[in-house]
């Protein structure tokens, strides 16, 4: 292997610099003070190529005062001037053979070698996949903390020929450590973060409008920033729904509700939102295009213990939206019984109506649960149930009193459950649980030992697991640090049996790691580690891309 170079010319005044052969990545001129930082990767480590180095600040800048005997003797010395100069254009000459030599500088916000495509990706704040605009693979988008110390977007196609699209502009502060969710149509993607909303062209990164909103939009709120057609709507913390056109972001109609409400939901092209008027709380049907008010549904349920006061909904209450948009489903649970309706979402008229026991609804606000086109299933831990959304018919599907159940998946009659054991050492297990016969049909044991409760985890050597969110063959993901692995571990959703198991080795930090899991295509997983995007083929356990 050929002895690494460690010597580079300071881009800042070009004096020769020795780099530290423990590759430290910020380092000082120690003739001018600039702090400059070396990109290179340990693949370039083992060429003989010179570092990528750039300016990461420039020196402070001084003040010097001049005394009088100073600026006469620079008044008189045209001599010094022409040498001053003649020193300043050998430095310049340095510089430019520096860069040639070297493979490419970055001064300032000068590019010398495309000095955006030369930053280093700290991090990467909210990130997702959105339906590809020009092939089968999805698009990756997320915003990424960088050497310069700025956040910006970034849109990778893995399919495409540079798989970087585009990198935006550097947003406001603070944009890549809110995780709204990023929406997108055909030509535009939008995403808000602390009181700013914008769009970009989809295209080419360029910022198409910006707009102040008047408050933030809820992290915990997924779906209070959506797309209606031509429209871009907010539902921001203080409680003020703002329609935006979407091409020109001009704001066109805003309605200030009564309440602080959390959930935008759409019903068939309008909005809905949940508020409070005299002492009743409802939906509120709006124009996506003008604000205009529509509508108004009160859902209520009967009361048995108290039949003068019909149960109603809670400001905070969620409701859904079937995964075809076409049924809206409400849970009501003041008294025991509830029970749940079924809303047309189009003519916001009720479908039916079904006595469900508190004990089982009350889980709908506080514990997962999973909506299927045919059930929704809810857990109070200990208990699995499920309600039919045919007719609202409800089972206990299983019971555990060592364990704590979480439905994750339906597959052909398999419901996959995340289990934890809480009686004796907690320990994470994968449960296939026939619903059928409401039995436990197999069980599958992680090796790696806490479970990935959001969609990021910093890993340690215990590691963490997850399972893919497929209706054909569930997938175990395991990943470990000391060293880096994920395994990926394949499963017959009969018997819970792993039909393919295989493992990749990453580089990562040897004691940690950060990973997120963007999303899931099929059998290819997209997922973030550390400062890097990758593309995996889970049946053969192979990166398919990785970038940067």
């Amino acid at each position: 292997m050929p002895d690494r170079i460690r010597a580079v010319d300071c881009p800042s005044c070009g004096a020769p610099l020795e780099l530290s052969p423990d590759h430290k990545r910020l380092f000082q001129c120690q003739f001018c003070g600039t702090t400059l930082e070396d990109l290179s990767t340990p693949k370039d480590l083992e060429t003989d190529q010179r570092p990528k180095v750039i300016i990461h600040s420039t020196p402070t800048s001084r003040s010097y005062s001049t005394t009088k005997a100073e600026t006469a003797t620079t008044s008189s010395s045209s001599l010094g001037c022409w040498i001053a100069a003649m020193i300043i254009g050998i430095v310049l000459i340095g510089v430019v053979a520096s860069i040639s030599l070297s493979g490419g500088l970055t001064i300032g916000s000068l590019n010398l070698a495309d000095q955006i495509n030369q930053l280093r990706i700290y991090s990467f704040g909210p990130t997702q996949l959105l339906p590809s605009d020009n092939d089968t693979e999805p698009d990756v988008v997320g915003v990424t903390s960088n050497s310069d110390e700025t956040d910006r977007m970034v849109y990778v196609d893995f399919d495409a020929d540079p798989q970087l699209r585009w990198r935006s502009e550097p947003l406001g502060d603070g944009a890549s450590y809110t995780y709204n969710k990023i929406i997108a149509n055909e030509s535009a993607i939008y995403m808000a973060y602390k009181t700013t909303l914008v769009a970009f062209d989809r295209s080419d990164g360029t910022i198409l409008w910006q707009q102040e909103i008047s408050d933030e939009v809820a992290n915990i709120c997924e779906d209070c920033l959506q797309v209606f057609e031509d429209m871009v709507v907010t539902l921001t913390v203080d409680g003020i729904l703002t329609g935006f056109e979407a091409q020109t972001g001009n704001p066109t109609w805003n309605v200030r509700l009564n309440e602080t409400t959390r959930q935008l939901i759409n019903l068939s092209g309008k909005a809905g939102v949940l508020d409070e008027e005299d002492d009743d709380v409802g939906i509120n049907v709006y124009a996506p295009k003008t604000g205009a008010f529509l509508q108004r549904i009160v859902p209520q349920c009967p009361n048995e213990i108290f039949s003068d006061h019909p149960q109603t909904l809670g400001i905070y209450d969620p409701v859904l939206i079937s995964n075809d948009g076409k049924n809206l489903f409400v849970p009501i649970s003041n008294y025991d019984p509830g029970c749940l309706q079924k809303w047309d979402s189009a003519s916001l008229t009720l479908s039916w109506e079904a006595s469900v026991p508190r004990d089982v609804l009350d889980n709908f606000s506080w514990e997962p649960y999973l909506l299927t086109d045919e059930s929704l299933y809810l857990s109070d831990g200990h208990n699995l149930f499920a309600i039919s959304l045919l007719d609202g018919s409800y089972q206990t599907v299983y019971s555990d009193e060592d364990h704590n159940l979480v439905p994750l998946t339906d597959i052909n009659g398999t419901l996959l459950t995340q289990v934890e054991r809480t009686r004796g050492t907690q320990q994470y297990n994968l449960w296939g649980i026939e619903i059928t016969t409401l039995s436990k049909a197999w069980e599958f044991t992680t090796e790696a030992e806490q479970v990935f409760d959001e969609s990021s985890f910093v890993i340690h050597k215990e590691g963490a697991w997850s399972v893919s969110p497929t209706t054909v063959e569930p997938v175990v993901l395991e990943a470990f640090a000391e060293p880096g692995v994920i395994a990926f571990s394949i499963l017959d959703p009969e018997n819970g049996n792993p039909t393919s198991q295989n493992s990749l080795n990453i580089n990562a930090d040897d004691f940690s790691y950060w990973m997120q899991v963007i999303g899931w295509n099929g059998n290819h997983v997209y997922l973030v580690i550390d400062g890097g995007l990758w593309w995996i083929d889970v049946k053969t356990g192979t990166e398919i891309a990785t970038w940067p």
